[in-house]
């Protein structure tokens, strides 16, 4: 056997070789020397530039087993990726033309090919291969032929011609019965389908006598396969808990032929009864399994040995015969309605036409959605630890705050210590003085009831203001949580300056009270407020110590701004007054113009206002001294 001369030898391997296949060697080529590759005859020497096979299929075009093997051997030899193989194809559609088909293809193919003579023909089926041997002499002589799609028919088992080789499939019907009993366990008896018989009386590819001999014990029953319309009745008639095994290509029925692939989904819904089969390509189309070669794997095998007589290609070398393993193929749909679940289906199994999974399906939506979930509860997550540190470190703020401004209170009221001895020491006085008038009077003769009773009323009155200013210090000095009620700006700013009167009767002060004459109905936390107010009025002391002459005065007022809804309290002094750079920096912590103050009373008399939702200020008076005043809301009561 000699293959046609080869056309520009010097052409490399790769020329013929699909990327897929070619990528490998490059890098291979990249990463090892050329003397370490290992020596393969297979890829070592160069195909032809351009090599030409024709593939001869049984049967119409548009069958699935036809469709199957030209897009399996295509994909294999890499022509579908511009490969140097070209692949032709011829159509024997013995079926659907039976009359001197052979004939006239013959005469076909020898004036098409007659001076275009392929280098290698590839049958794909029984048929094809009968019509390759009986022509050989007149188109195919001294051609290499491969087939392929032949299972255990006497024609692939019988000695190969010379120039012939090819790969095996297995139609495997006993082990299809095994598998088929084994998911169908309750099965009384078998129907079986032979083969109508191939071309020109060909042999069945399966005897159904093989299935007696594989030691089975349920009864057998033979259907008669033709007309269609007889067999399509038996299968309507079929008893409960049978089983039917189909052996049949079904490619001679009716006039005009029906399809097989169109005669087995007929079948398919007659039948009241699972049915298994042999041929792969009928899987999909009423079968529920077939223990067989699947077509792309025959497709394979075919084109690797096309691949390996192109490429060796000098003197008489064919390639062995191969014999392919069979697989048990399953229909997904078949599955289902017969109740059958992949659990229960052997290892290795192929199922076919089962739908994507949602995640398989949207993969790479299900992967963007995951991540941006992840990102989404990673930020989600971090926001929360950022509001829990937030809230954390607002609650020790407002902690350390706290404990900030009770320390100024404290610092403040031991700057009152010597006015608050004054508070004390007046009605303890007065206590005392009334004590001992009442000593004389009792020891005296005569009736002084009405004198004594005056006299200890006032000692009573004395000893409740005595009392009233220690709790006034206490309410001061007190550290505690905050404690927001309902509270009179008026009742605040009396009970304050009740406490300075003492320091300002020292300091030689005169306080002027201008409160407003209806009630100033606020809300806030009364210790808290009463701070701010004690260190304005404490302030407005100590710019009137640095004033020289005149009258020293503190105006404090009260009163209600219809515009926004507050109300104000304001402390007026004729002291010093404050620089025109001040006002705006005085309530910034630590800015002082005090030589012994750290700078904090009014920091904290601005956090506690702000807090309150008022607002804080000071203004340069027309004549001398400042004016310190803070507003805060007005509740509903004084807003009516």
């Amino acid at each position: 056997m000699t293959l046609r001369a080869w056309r520009r030898p010097e052409r490399a391997l790769w020329e013929c070789l699909s990327p897929g296949a070619l990528r490998p060697l490059l890098i291979a080529g990249l990463i090892l020397s050329l003397p370490l590759v290992s020596h393969d005859p297979t890829t070592a020497q160069e195909l032809p530039s351009t090599s030409a096979i024709l593939v001869i299929y049984s049967g119409n075009r548009l069958l699935p087993s036809n469709l199957s093997f030209d897009e399996s051997l295509r994909a294999a030899l890499g022509a579908s990726a511009g490969g140097s193989i070209e692949i032709w194809s011829e159509f024997l559609d013995e079926v659907r033309f039976p009359a001197r088909y052979e004939e006239r293809t013959r005469v076909l193919i020898h004036e098409k090919y007659g001076e275009h003579r392929p280098d290698l023909v590839v049958a794909s089926s029984a048929p094809s291969l009968a019509f390759c041997l009986r022509q050989r002499t007149d188109l195919f002589d001294g051609i290499p032929i491969v087939f392929a799609g032949l299972g255990n028919d006497s024609l692939s088992r019988a000695p190969l011609p010379p120039g012939i080789t090819g790969a095996r499939s297995r139609f495997d019907a006993a082990a299809t019965l095994r598998l088929a009993l084994r998911l169908h366990p309750k099965t009384r008896q078998v129907f079986v389908i032979p083969n109508a018989g191939g071309i020109e009386g060909d042999s069945s590819i399966v005897d159904p006598a093989q299935l007696r001999e594989s030691d089975f014990t349920l009864p057998l029953h033979r259907l008669t396969p033709e007309p269609l319309s007889r067999l399509l009745d038996d299968l309507a008639s079929v008893p409960a808990n049978s089983l039917v095994m189909d052996l049949s290509e079904h490619g001679s029925y009716g006039d005009p032929p029906v399809a097989p692939h169109e005669a087995m989904r007929r079948i398919a819904d007659a039948s009241r009864a699972p049915i298994y089969g042999i041929f792969d390509p009928l899987v999909g189309h009423g079968l529920v399994a077939a223990v067989a070669t699947p077509v792309d794997a025959s497709a394979h095998a075919a084109a690797a040995l096309v691949r390996d007589i192109l490429v060796r290609g000098e003197g008489e070398y064919l390639p062995a015969a191969k014999d392919l393993a069979a697989t048990p193929i399953f229909d997904w749909r078949e599955l289902r309605r017969w109740n059958l679940r992949k659990g229960q289906l052997p290892a290795g199994s192929l199922v076919r036409f089962e739908p994507l999974s949602f995640w398989r399906q949207h993969l790479l939506l299900v992967i963007t959605a995951s991540v941006l979930f992840l990102l989404q509860s990673g930020l989600i997550l971090s926001l929360v630890l950022q509001s829990r540190r937030r809230r954390r470190a607002e609650i020790e703020v407002r902690r350390r705050r706290e404990e900030l401004a009770h320390m100024t209170r404290v610092a403040t009221m031991g700057e009152l210590t010597a006015s608050l001895a004054h508070e004390i020491n007046q009605p303890l006085t007065a206590i005392l003085s009334n004590a001992q008038a009442a000593q004389s009077l009792l020891r005296s003769d005569g009736a002084h009831r009405a004198e004594v009773q005056e006299i200890l009323s006032d000692i009573v009155a004395d000893d409740q203001r005595a009392g009233e200013v220690i709790r006034r210090m206490r309410a001061l000095l007190r550290k505690g949580e905050v404690n927001p009620v309902a509270l009179d700006l008026n009742e605040l700013v009396d009970e304050v300056v009740g406490i300075v009167h003492g320091e300002m009767i020292l300091q030689n002060v005169s306080l002027e009270l201008e409160l407003s004459p209806s009630r100033l109905p606020i809300y806030g936390d009364r210790v808290q407020l009463e701070q701010v107010l004690l260190n304005l009025i404490v302030n407005a002391l100590d710019a009137l110590k640095e004033a020289s002459g005149g009258s020293r005065k503190v105006i404090v007022r009260t009163q209600a701004i219809a515009t926004d809804r507050s109300v104000e309290v304001s402390v007026q002094d004729n002291g010093v007054g404050l620089p025109m750079d001040m006002t705006d920096q005085i309530f910034e912590p630590f800015y002082t113009t005090k030589s012994q103050g750290l700078g904090l009373g009014l920091a904290i008399c601005r956090s506690i206002i702000q807090t309150h939702g008022g607002r804080i200020g000071t203004r340069r008076n027309a004549g001398k001294g400042a004016t310190f005043w803070f507003k805060l809301p007005a509740t509903e009561e004084n807003r009516a």
